[in-house]
């Protein structure tokens, strides 16, 4: 079937206040042949110098062209029976329906395709892509120009999709043609193994990794080696391009090294230019290396971990052969969860079949399950909490697949042999306030940017429940409900142990609790508006506006406060009845 690539320009982003300016488009058909269609449109009103700027486009240039009235018929007939195709399609897809009455509802959009064929992009606007896979758009911001720069980002998507294992494109049809039947017929034409239709990617592979030995625990750092890696001609300097000794780096680095010898805290300020991430790496590296020990380091910021991981530690490691190991570790949510995501792709229901198939190649590939490669918006931030791990659903060595896919079991065994472990903050108050078993038992820590870890401390071991929460937890927690009553159904699917008679109640218990489920949800919804009204209140009655405010006695007898209280008691009651329901029928 023919494909249309097509591009628009406008007033403006939204289809019910802007207008149409220009129209570019590429018709392909199946022996490759092209045809191109472009034109100017006369919107009727004078142009924004923001769209001037942007597109080059003139209030001048448009005097004289035909409206868009005029044009639609010939660029409708244009279009024809071909699949329409888009960056962005839902944009082009609102324009052309107000203006033109083009219906159709399947489109190929490739912002949702070069997600899954090219998964580690930074960004998938159409000028980042052109820049990243050195594509070429001669009239960027320009209807022709977008859309011939479009043409080519396609076929590198169907170059790309051409290579990739048929048995993900079996079961990327499976997520998205019950849903999207237009991306089922476009990956179809890639081949795919009827037989891997269930493919789900292989076990991870375990690096075989040497454990450390017995810790040395009466090994004493010695200051000469300190001073000797950072000041002699055989130490960092012969090994690190531009490595200068400076005496506050080696005082730091020091006092640093006496703290680990005598189990002592130290608080250190360093000021610009002191050099304080390699003046405690190197007693750390010492340390660690050298006594089989393991030291955590701490950061607050991923530009100073992606620093020390990439460039400090790998630098050090010429001093010791390249044989200190050291691992980023971050927290669970992170990381993939296997037995969710195996999960979700059996259910025939998914949820949201776009960004499920977005993640299936990355799934397929990853090595270690860090989500941080991927470039997700808001949106898909959400969503990826869905398929991340977390220590409330982790079912550790019962889960299925806890010694072959579990990302969180991985890291964790590969920071149990490595002698230097980087985290942030965040991680090292979550690890050790709720014991979640990411980090190891480890007895050396170095806090660096320690002056962020009270904000930090404030934002994470406080708890939070936002509305999308709410929302969330009750979708979830009906489902789960739902899925309870089928499955008692059917006696044989439980254990014999359990009677029919015990398992009609236990429906019966379910059942109920789902006739009143949607009127009980919605004591959550009354308490986020209550909370949302007092907030208001507040605010206009002293005149301020902020992100957060502090409850206070005085606030507390306030009528408006009282009443969002009052309901936030009743909805905690209500989760409570929900988990004695659950308790019940799991036991």
């Amino acid at each position: 079937m023919d494909r249309i690539i097509i591009d628009l320009e406008t007033t403006g982003i939204d289809c019910k206040h802007d207008k149409i300016i220009e129209i570019g488009a590429v018709r392909i058909d199946d022996y490759g042949n092209r045809e191109e269609f472009s034109t100017l449109v006369d919107p009727g009103v004078p142009l924004n110098h923001i769209i001037t700027d942007l597109t080059g486009i003139t209030d001048e240039m448009l005097a004289g062209q035909p409206r868009i009235d005029d044009i639609a018929p010939e660029f409708c007939s244009f279009i024809a029976n071909a699949v329409p195709i888009a960056h962005n399609a839902s944009f082009e897809a609102g324009f052309l329906r107000k203006f033109t009455g083009f219906e159709q509802i399947d489109w190929l959009d490739t912002i949702v395709l070069a997600k899954i064929a090219f998964p580690h992009l930074g960004s998938y606007s159409l000028s980042n892509i052109v820049e990243a896979l050195n594509l070429v758009n001669e009239a960027p911001h320009r209807a022709l120009g977008d859309a011939r720069a479009t043409e080519l980002l396609y076929n590198a998507i169907t170059t790309e999709l051409s290579h990739i294992d048929k048995g993900i494109i079996a079961a990327l049809i499976e997520i998205l043609e019950p849903s999207y039947p237009v991306y089922g017929d476009f990956l179809r034409e890639f081949e795919p193994e009827i037989l891997a239709s269930r493919y789900l990617p292989p076990q991870i592979k375990q690096e075989p990794q040497d454990e450390l030995s017995q810790p040395d625990e009466s090994y004493i750092i010695s200051p000469e080696r300190i001073k000797y890696l950072l000041d002699d001609e055989d130490g960092l300097r012969k090994y690190v391009d531009e490595y200068c000794p400076r005496p506050q780096q080696r005082e730091m680095a020091l006092k640093t090294g006496e703290a680990f010898n005598s189990g002592s805290f130290l608080l250190a300020e360093a000021g610009t230019g002191t050099g304080k991430t390699i003046a405690y790496l190197v007693p750390a590296a010492l340390l660690a290396y050298e006594s089989n020990s393991q030291v955590i380091i701490s950061t607050h910021t991923i530009h100073l971990q992606d620093q020390i991981i990439e460039k400090d530690i790998p630098d050090i490691n010429k001093v010791f052969n390249g044989e200190l190991r050291s691992v980023l570790v971050k927290g669970r949510n992170h990381y993939l969860c296997y037995r969710k995501w195996y999960n979700a792709f059996n259910e025939n229901d998914i949820e949201n079949p776009i960004f499920m198939a977005s993640l299936l190649p990355w799934v397929a590939q990853t090595v270690d399950g860090d989500v941080d490669v991927l470039n997700l918006n808001g949106f898909e931030r959400r969503e990826w909490q869905k398929f991340s791990a977390n220590a409330e659903t982790c079912l550790k060595g019962r889960c299925p697949y806890f010694r072959t896919k579990c990302f969180v079991h991985k890291i964790r065994k590969k920071a149990e042999n490595s002698h230097l472990i980087i985290i942030n903050h965040s991680l090292l108050l979550i690890d050790a306030m709720m014991g979640s078993g990411t980090l190891p038992s480890c007895d050396y820590l170095v806090i660096d940017e320690a002056h962020q870890l009270d904000k930090v401390a404030e934002e994470n071991l406080g708890f939070t429940l936002s509305f999308f929460d709410h929302v969330t937890l009750m979708a979830d927690t009906k489902k789960f409900l739902g899925q309870m009553s089928k499955l008692a159904t059917f006696p044989g699917l439980f254990n014999n142990n359990i009677s029919a008679d015990n398992l009609r109640q236990k429906q019966d218990i379910v059942n109920d609790a789902l006739l009143v489920f949607d009127d009980n949800a919605l004591k959550g919804d009354l308490m986020f508006k209550a909370i949302k009204d007092a907030y208001d209140y507040y605010h206009e009655s002293n005149g301020t506006i902020a992100k957060s405010w502090r409850i206070t006695s005085k606030l507390r007898e306030e009528d408006k406060w009282i009443e969002a209280e009052t309901l936030v008691e009743n909805y905690l009651l209500w989760l409570n009845e929900l988990l004695q329901i659950i308790k019940k029928v799991m036991y």
